[in-house]
């Protein structure tokens, strides 16, 4: 069929259908908007996470910087607690080892070599952050029998050790403090006195106790929890909800009982 006039072309719009359609069609900005949506989104939440990781590793920086600042604290306190023990000590010592050589006792030899063993340990094996506890022990019994050689026969002392020392490891110069108050506040040139010092180890963990008669000295009044002050301190700091200290004076008697977990 030819058609000659265009007025006899059917209109799409004469559909009711069609009409309809054109009526409802979604404008088209609107329908550009609807397709850009996913990415806006996308670009939003990869933004959004940029900003996250940044943060979170700002946080982790300034943790690590914390901990750091924290460790070194902790490391110059210890240092400075180690400090103050170890002049403490080896000034304590010299002094017994002077009382014997005024005395002309024949157990100065043997007291030097005490001394000798006792200073290589605290200058060379006790700046390490950990010892074997058999040398700790070692050490606290020459350091007992350096104290032997200088007490009469007023003085009651009974040092007992039992356990495997060898398996374990300890902060050094921990034990020495109650050890030291012991002699230093326990024990009299005129009247009788007693201490008893047992170490043990059982299953990695210390126990140790120390009993002593207490002689009360002018002297000794403002000094008498120096050592014990720092050796919390460090118990506090080595060894945090691993320890268990009680000491304290109940009849004229000083008490110690020192549990610790080792490594």
């Amino acid at each position: 069929m030819i058609i000659t006039d265009f007025r006899d072309i059917p209109s799409p719009f004469q559909h009711p259908e069609r009409l309809e359609f054109m009526r409802n069609r979604p404008n088209r900005s609107f329908i550009v908007g609807f397709r850009m949506t996913p990415r806006i989104f996308s670009f939003c939440l990869v933004w959004l996470l940029g900003i996250l990781i940044q943060a979170i590793e700002r946080w982790r920086v300034a943790d690590k910087r914390s901990k750091e600042n924290e460790l070194e604290k902790v490391n110059a306190e210890l240092s400075y607690l180690k400090l103050q023990i170890n002049p403490h000590f080896l000034f304590n010592t010299l002094n017994n080892i002077y009382s014997l050589a005024s005395a002309q006792s024949p157990q100065t030899p043997a007291a030097v070599m005490k001394l000798s063993e006792i200073m290589r340990y605290v200058t060379q094996e006790a700046q390490a952050d950990t010892v074997p506890l058999e040398n700790e022990i070692r050490y606290i019994a020459n350091y007992i029998e350096l104290q032997k050689m200088r007490s009469n026969d007023k003085l009651e002392l009974r040092f007992t050790t039992s356990g495997n020392f060898s398996s374990c490891y300890i902060a050094p110069l921990l034990l020495i403090s109650f050890i030291e108050n012991a002699f230093k506040y326990g024990t009299s040139n005129h009247e009788k006195s007693m201490i008893t010092i047992g170490i043990s180890e059982n299953q990695n963990v210390l126990f140790m106790h120390v009993r002593n008669s207490i002689f009360e000295r002018p002297e000794n009044r403002n000094t008498s929890s120096i050592g014990i002050s720092n050796t919390r301190r460090r118990l506090s700091l080595l060894y945090p909800g691993k320890y268990s200290l009680d000491a304290g004076k109940k009849d004229n008697i000083f008490n110690v009982e020192l549990k610790i977990e080792l490594l």
